[in-house]
């Protein structure tokens, strides 16, 4: 089972992808420009400044004569690419734009799916939360049976209850308890704060009404 944590990492490494950079093969092939002149603007663009210096990376391309060739490219991140376009050609800028919305779209993670990762690592983390109440109210009720949280409880009888469900579940028992004189006990922990403890016939009557009116609709 996926922890937290390894959700959490997911999540980071989404959002710490490598940059996106388009190269000057492609500039090239969008401007209608030789490579080599392309390169050329691009090393005089560097001396004078105005770009870093951009990483390079070799490419294998096939030939006239169908033999593959090794061609070392640059490659530009968005900003300097706009900049080496204006500079050779800058009636094809739009040609470029376009390119790089493409590429973005290409590369953006949909907002569903880091939707989806965020409420992953979101439902981790409540499970462990219910995990961490449910071992305190069984190990502070362990020597007495018949005093269970309202977790504990749902756990017993095989009943999935939501949040607000095991908090409207505790509420009722405690009104029921004060009725018949019976005080619910808390446990304190410096993570999840406090977990009631409550009489089995407490929480038994309100699990009861809660069916009931879960039955009639009036839930």
């Amino acid at each position: 089972m996926q922890t937290a944590s390894q959700s959490q990492e997911i999540v980071s490494g989404v959002a710490s992808q490598t940059p996106l950079t388009m190269s000057s093969l492609e500039i090239a092939d969008l401007l209608d420009k030789r490579h080599d002149k392309v390169k050329l603007s691009i090393d005089r663009l560097v001396e004078r400044g105005v770009i870093a210096q951009p990483p390079t990376g070799d490419v294998q391309i096939k030939g006239g004569n169908s033999r593959a060739y090794t061609v070392v490219e640059y490659r530009l991140q968005k900003r300097d690419s706009y900049i080496v376009v204006a500079q050779l050609s800058p009636e094809f800028t739009a040609r470029v734009v376009d390119r790089w919305q493409e590429l973005e779209g290409e590369h953006r993670l949909p907002t569903d799916y880091l939707s989806a990762l965020e409420a992953l690592v979101a439902q981790v983390q409540q499970n462990q939360q219910l995990n961490t109440r449910l071992e305190l109210s069984e190990a502070k009720s362990g020597s007495r049976p018949n005093q269970k949280s309202a977790l504990a409880y749902a756990k017993m009888r095989n009943i999935t209850l939501s949040n607000p469900q095991l908090a409207r579940l505790g509420k009722l028992a405690t009104q029921n308890g004060k009725a018949n004189g019976r005080e619910k006990e808390t446990v304190t922990d410096e993570r999840w704060g406090s977990v009631g403890i409550y009489d089995v016939r407490d929480l038994e009557a309100a699990w009861n009404f809660m069916f009931n009116s879960l039955i009639e609709g009036n839930a």
